[in-house]
């Protein structure tokens, strides 16, 4: 059954991607797309960018991971053993399935030292690094994961939720998907594979 789940699967960033970082003496750096033909951007692995202008991950086909990388690097400090500036990032994005309620093991937002992921393997460790070396210091990335599969060894909250990961698939911070009703201030779960495109927002 998994293995139909993973060849049946594809993620999609929609429409846009803004990324602002804050970096010393060259004030605010802004990042805007309204879709991605011809954009800034390393792709490897299944990612591609359809005639639409939609980023796709991945296609379908089974264990695959897609990357898709700003191709000039952000600085997010003055400089060595500077403050880390702060950031913030929106996307919409949608995970595509032919089960209602079921999917692969997500996507992630990721910030990184390094574009070469090459030795990361995909499934429940996302396309961000391998068995041996999850969690290992030399990593050098932060990412927000999307994750649809509840993967125990990670100490997953559930099968639908965002988490803070550094380095690593074990997240510092996780929460179940959903957000907040402006009315009335309750929290509202939400199904990260319902397959309607969700705006998430990183700061």
């Amino acid at each position: 059954m998994e293995k139909s789940v993973f060849m049946l699967h594809r993620l999609l960033f929609l429409i846009c991607l803004i990324l602002a970082a804050r970096t010393i003496g060259e004030g605010n750096g802004q990042l805007l797309y309204s879709g991605f033909t011809g954009a800034n951007l390393t792709l490897d692995g299944a990612a591609t960018v359809t005639p639409d202008g939609l980023l796709e991950l991945t296609n379908g086909t089974d264990q695959q991971k897609g990357h898709a990388f700003y191709r000039t690097p952000l600085r997010f400090t003055g400089s060595p053993g500077a403050v880390v500036q702060s950031f913030s990032a929106s996307f919409v994005f949608a995970i595509q399935s032919i089960f209602t309620d079921l999917s692969a093991h997500g996507m992630a937002f990721v910030v990184a030292s390094s574009t070469n992921f090459s030795s990361a393997l995909p499934g429940q460790l996302l396309g961000l690094t391998d068995v041996q070396n999850n969690g290992n210091g030399s990593n050098h990335f932060f990412a927000v994961e999307l994750d649809t599969i509840q993967n125990k060894e990670f100490g997953d909250l559930n099968a639908n939720h965002a988490g803070a990961n550094v380095n690593g698939l074990r997240s510092l911070q996780s929460y179940y998907a959903g957000y907040f009703d402006d009315e009335d201030g309750s929290f509202r779960n939400l199904s990260l594979v319902k397959h309607v495109s969700f705006c998430i927002r990183v700061r």
